[in-house]
């Protein structure tokens, strides 16, 4: 019989396939930016990890992203109009019975397009996800 563990992660393998090829039948590419960045968050509500590195002797900081955002920006200015990146973030001061400093998050970038193609991006790719857990719809309703 299988574990409870060994289901939660085949269910997490099917979660990160369905993901990528949602994306990849969308056109999108998928892309790797720098997970050790020279710079905090600029976000004053999230608190990122701090790393101290020794590189040629010197003593430096740098941090964990708290997003691949800026980086995929970057991609964005450089021609690469449809990116999406599952990746590892680190967040500081976040930890809970639901929140761990390293989780996984899929953020994706689509240039020349408005909010309502953001929408309905996100709606179709949760009705994908749901769909490994044999779900036909996401209610948030009653969550805390």
């Amino acid at each position: 019989m299988e574990s409870k563990y060994a289901r939660i992660f085949k269910v997490r393998n099917e979660l990160l396939e369905k993901t990528r090829n949602f994306f990849k039948e969308r056109g999108f590419t998928e892309v790797e930016t720098p997970i050790l960045v020279p710079y905090a968050s600029p976000d004053d509500n999230i608190e990122s990890v701090e790393v101290l590195l020794k590189v040629r002797g010197k003593r430096l900081k740098g941090f964990l992203h708290t997003s691949p955002e800026f980086f995929m920006k970057r991609l964005i200015a450089l021609g690469m109009f449809k990116i999406f990146q599952i990746c590892k973030v680190f967040r500081n001061d976040e930890v809970s019975r639901r929140h761990n400093i390293e989780f996984t998050m899929v953020e994706w970038y689509r240039a020349n397009s408005d909010y309502r193609q953001g929408m309905k991006e996100t709606f179709e790719i949760l009705r994908c996800c749901a769909s490994v857990l044999g779900k036909d719809e996401i209610s948030f309703q009653g969550r805390k």
